[in-house]
């Protein structure tokens, strides 16, 4: 894909453009502000308005407006529950089906040697209540055992395809770590305002089982105001607390959702080999792994979440060979390492008004034959590493994004494919070590951003031989519109922001998406 360079309007002639772009919702409360606190939500959003308008960034349209899914749930006759015990390997067998045999050992060797085995819904719609009522008079009756609303589960709860579990506002389903219970759907799981916690073992280890919600092949999910509590771990992806996981032979034919759900001390949520996921304004409060992660997935949204703290190594990670996934108004804040990573070939990946701050690492990195990466209208600011490292790279752009406080590169670019378009238009720049900074690249066009209040060094690596023709451009408060070609340089007319969003619109249709 190439961008050609377009004459006309500068990228901030434009600002209604951005009142159209951002919900006008979030706009309230844009005065200056001192940095929010990491939960603070609100403040964060209200800071990063705040700063697009005082710097008078023009954002591009999203990708799309919200997806939703509107093939309706996976309703199943209404007809009483069918309960049984079995074997709980006959379940492991159909995991390693669907999501391989990585886990299976240490999930076969947390299972009692003596019981009943798992509680398997086999076919019909049943509430917790009526599950726990199937089960009275049966070899299951010890454990699956009920205070109230309160339930505990000392065996797998197995969900057959066809089959339907409702958890009701005010249940709580506690799994036992000591007993190896797990919740396995490939049936259709209903959750709302419920709460799934683990009850860890006595003598908790990192190596102790964990419990975990795991739903694979034929099953979905609709979550909404629930909680997810102490799950998962990183014995295998589908395993990790929440995994939404297709891609098998069977797979399921609508897609899943989780929506205004709270994730504590859960190792993550997976998403892996899924179709039109979606994952909607939920909070992750220290995340022992990747808080989301998306693998082998198209269609992903990735929307209004808030994760604060993240222990894991990303808060946020994409690996192809996903397509088509847009992470937008998510608050990424005070991780222990990098924020944010795309790799492993994702392509079509649109990260979109997203605030990532205080960060260790680096708040973004793209490699591993990443291709058609879009940055828009992003608040970047105060992490310990780059604001962008990418390498590796297939076309990127990077538009009207707010880049402070970094201690690395506002934006870092190399090893770019020979085919591939880089862009940098109109963002502002400001007290980075360095502004932009390439290493063995291809076409950079670099056009209309503000790096005024950008020391020590504007630009870096290959490009720090070029800061003559920079500081040139840039006289009498000019923004300079340059186009480099490997080693060469020269001045280009600026990009509108038409074209702008042209170039990321053509490279997705390039990647399939």
């Amino acid at each position: 894909m190439r961008c050609k360079s377009v004459g006309g309007a500068s990228l901030r002639n434009s600002l209604p453009l951005l009142a159209m772009a951002l919900p006008a919702c979030l706009w309230a409360g844009t005065a200056a502000m001192a940095q929010p606190s990491p939960d603070d939500a609100a403040g964060w959003l209200a800071e990063r308005n705040r700063a697009l308008s005082q710097f008078g960034a023009v954002l591009p349209p999203p990708t799309a407006e919200e997806t939703g899914d509107d093939r309706g749930l996976a309703l199943v006759a209404d007809s009483a529950p069918q309960v049984a015990a079995s074997d709980v390997r006959l379940a492991l067998t159909q995991m390693a089906l669907a999501a391989g045999s990585a886990g299976q050992a240490e999930i076969a060797a947390a299972q009692p040697t003596r019981g009943p085995g798992a509680i398997y819904l086999r076919a019909g719609a049943a509430t917790l209540t009526e599950l726990f009522e199937a089960t009275r008079g049966t070899d299951l009756e010890s454990v699956l055992t009920r205070d109230g609303q309160r339930f505990v589960a000392s065996r797998p709860i197995v969900v057959v395809q066809g089959a339907t579990l409702q958890l009701e506002p005010g249940d709580v389903l506690t799994l036992e770590a000591n007993d190896g219970a797990f919740l396995l759907s490939f049936g259709h799981v209903e959750m709302a305002g419920a709460t799934v916690r683990a009850d860890p073992a006595p003598y908790w280890t990192e190596e102790s089982f964990r419990p975990f919600v795991a739903i694979l092949g034929t099953g979905t999910l609709d979550a909404s105001w629930s909680v997810f509590a102490g799950l998962g771990s990183d014995v295998a992806p589908f395993a990790s607390g929440l995994s939404l996981g297709s891609g098998s032979l069977f797979a399921a034919t609508r897609s899943s959702g989780v929506r205004d759900s709270r994730f504590i001390d859960t190792h993550g949520l997976s998403i892996i080999g899924s179709d039109g996921a979606r994952v909607v304004g939920n909070r992750f409060d220290g995340a022992e792994g990747i808080a989301i992660s998306v693998d082998d997935s198209d269609r992903v949204e990735i929307r209004d979440n808030v994760i604060v703290e993240p222990e894991g190594r990303f808060a946020i990670r994409v690996d192809g060979p996903a397509t088509d996934v847009e992470a937008t108004n998510n608050i990424m804040v005070g991780g222990h390492h990098d924020a944010l990573r795309v790799a492993a070939g994702a392509s079509a990946v649109d990260l979109y008004g997203n605030v990532i701050a205080d960060f260790a690492g680096s708040a973004i990195i793209a490699d591993e034959g990443t291709r058609c990466l879009r940055l828009a209208g992003n608040l970047i600011r105060g992490n310990g590493g780059d604001g962008l490292g990418a390498g590796d790279i297939g076309d990127v752009i990077v538009t009207a994004n707010i880049i402070q406080d970094n201690g690395g590169a506002g934006i870092s670019l190399s090893r770019s494919r020979p085919e591939a378009e880089l862009i940098v238009a109109g963002n502002l720049f400001e007290r980075n070590r360095s502004g932009v900074r390439t290493a063995s690249i291809g076409s950079l066009t670099l056009t209309d951003n503000d790096l005024a209040r950008q020391l020590p060094r504007h630009l870096a690596g290959d490009l720090s031989q070029h800061t003559p023709l920079f500081l040139h451009e840039i006289r009498g408060g000019h923004r300079a519109a340059l186009l480099f070609d490997h080693v060469k340089a020269g001045v280009a007319d600026p990009l509108t922001p038409d074209a702008v969003a042209a170039a990321f619109t053509e490279c997705r249709a390039e990647a399939g998406s």
